[in-house]
């Protein structure tokens, strides 16, 4: 509908190809879960996180939430 708000997507790719052999590929997920807590807090409804492995290596995020243009 016209009269809702326009949104702002952050789309972040790592494509996995740079990690040394014998690395840690899998986090504790603070940082997603933060990011997500926060965007919920200030955004309600209107926002998502939204993660994907790519193929054939790699994750990528998502952030959706609404534009906000301060005058």
């Amino acid at each position: 509908a016209e009269d809702e708000a326009p949104f702002l997507f952050i789309r972040v790719t790592d494509h996995g190809w740079s990690a040394p052999p014998g690395a840690v590929t899998a986090g504790v997920g603070v940082g997603l879960r933060n990011v997500r807590e926060r965007l919920e807090n200030r955004f309600g409804a209107e926002q998502s996180v939204e993660t994907r492995r790519t193929f054939p290596a790699g994750f990528e995020v998502t952030l959706k939430m609404p534009l906000v243009i301060m005058p």
